[in-house]
């Protein structure tokens, strides 16, 4: 232990370094070439900002507060308060009310009921017992966080292996549960991309599209472009994993045990019948945002935490929720805004979109999906923070499109679809919490995960250019 905490340490001290040189560089660089001074300075408080949240050598939060405040003192905002306007954007009030959401739906035993169900009708079937699995983590990570969803599946299967572990020996289990805790994270990240509420990035790419462009895109806008990729990939990425990691029928001991012991444990709120109601109405209520503005993402879902905590509900506590939200993200999201206004105030958005749309005069709509698809998708390899890379590149890829003649909506949604691509290596919390528990490597990850992000793009490029004319 002793050995872990001095490499952490020294990996800590690294990277403190590193950033102190890049915050240095963002002081006393001079202007190069088409830079200027300030394109110089904002870049590498990126990078500053970037190499915080990536390596965490202090607390996510504290670090994004930091960078916010720099941006004045280094003379890249006007004052404090435009530096702190990033805070203002709808989508971190959407992510605070989500997990509220979350932690009310978790209360409830419609998970429990839903998943007794479909093991019944699976009836041993290990390969149609995964599908279950990821079928309701994806429709469950439709209308809250991927991490709120993965969670209460996680729980789900961890139980099912323990008994799995008792019945059927280590080795058997080992085997199944490889499949299963691979199914969970990938279920959840493709589910959170077919509808605006699915994900914080899909949220925080519309609110950028509407506060830079005054362009709103409604909730079914979205899913004409996003569920029907998410089915096929969540059908596909259940097809790759159980071709490439073969699993066994379980013996009838194992799924009667787990459904007894489901039915045994499980609870159900005083007020469960109030809560999934309130849950429905916030669904009816998203969908009619397609026609009647103020009905948007946001203002549905903290009017539904509002009726949450209502007496007549009391769903959780003002402590179970203060625990319950990683509020690491709404400040990080905040930070991330405000480092997206800096790089378009100071030029660097236009000049990238210009460089680029110099070397790809000719680019069409596939072309631009392919592009985007794989940009997004490597960037995230090296920054696994969705909330940055669609704060980053959301303006630029807009002004882009417009430069090639493209639909800018299009090429927007693009990004913040593929925002949630966290399928190749386990930088996301989300496929983290998985891989934590010890039933896959990396390798077997990156195996199933590079043949999803192929299909991903392929599949965005043929359906997201031939809607996005009648749609946007």
């Amino acid at each position: 232990m002793a050995a872990v905490n001095e490499n952490s340490g020294k990996s800590n001290l690294i990277s403190l370094l590193a950033a102190a040189v890049l915050l240095a560089g963002a002081i006393f660089l001079p202007g190069m070439g088409s830079f200027s001074k300030e394109m110089v300075s904002a870049a590498c408080l990126i990078l500053f900002a970037v190499l915080l949240w990536v390596r965490q050598p202090i607390p996510i939060g504290i670090s994004s507060l930091l960078v916010v405040i720099l941006e004045p003192l280094l003379g890249l905002m006007p004052s404090m308060s435009a530096a702190f306007a990033g805070y203002a954007n709808p989508s971190h009030y959407f992510t605070i009310a989500s997990f509220g959401v979350a932690i009310a739906i978790r209360k409830t035993s419609i998970s429990a009921r839903l998943l007794k169900k479909l093991l019944e009708i699976c009836r041993g079937n290990a390969k149609k017992i995964i599908f279950a699995f990821m079928l309701l983590t994806y429709l469950i990570s439709m209308i809250m966080s991927d991490i709120a969803a993965v969670v209460i599946f996680l729980a789900f299967a961890l139980s099912l292996l323990e008994i799995l572990r008792e019945e059927w020996g280590e080795e058997q289990e080992r085997r199944l549960g490889k499949v299963l805790l691979l199914s969970l994270p990938l279920a959840s990240v493709i589910g959170g991309t077919a509808t605006p509420m699915g994900s914080t990035v899909n949220v925080l790419a519309l609110n950028l599209l509407k506060d830079n462009a005054g362009i709103h895109v409604t909730f079914l806008q979205w899913c004409v472009a996003g569920l029907p990729i998410s089915l096929v990939l969540l059908v596909a990425a259940w097809l790759i994993l159980i071709w490439f990691y073969r699993v066994e029928a379980l013996p009838g001991k194992v799924t009667e045990k787990f459904i007894e012991k489901i039915q045994r444990e499980k609870k159900s709120h005083p007020a469960e019948k109030k809560i999934l109601v309130i849950v429905g109405l916030m669904i009816v209520a998203w969908v009619a945002g397609t026609w009647v503005t103020a009905l948007n993402t946001t203002t549905v879902a903290v009017i539904g935490l509002a009726c949450m905590v209502l007496p007549q509900v009391n769903a959780f506590s003002w402590k179970e929720f203060r625990d319950g939200v990683p509020w690491e993200i709404p400040l990080m999201g905040g930070a991330t805004v405000s480092l997206g206004t800096l790089a378009k105030d100071t030029g660097l958005v236009q000049l990238a979109a210009d460089r680029i749309t110099s070397a790809f005069p000719g680019m069409g709509a596939m072309s631009m999906v392919v592009m985007l698809g794989l940009l997004v998708t490597l960037v995230l390899l090296v920054i696994p923070v969705g909330p940055a890379a669609v704060s980053m590149l959301i303006i630029p890829v807009y002004t882009m499109a417009e430069a090639l003649h493209l639909n800018p909506v299009m090429a927007v949604i693009t990004v913040g679809i593929f925002a949630s691509n966290s399928t190749i290596l386990p930088l996301n919390a989300v496929v983290l919490m998985s891989y934590t528990k010890g039933y896959w490597k990396i390798k077997e990850l990156a195996k199933a995960g590079i043949i999803i992000s192929v299909l991903w793009i392929i599949l965005a490029a043929l359906w997201i250019p031939f809607v996005s004319g009648a749609m946007y």
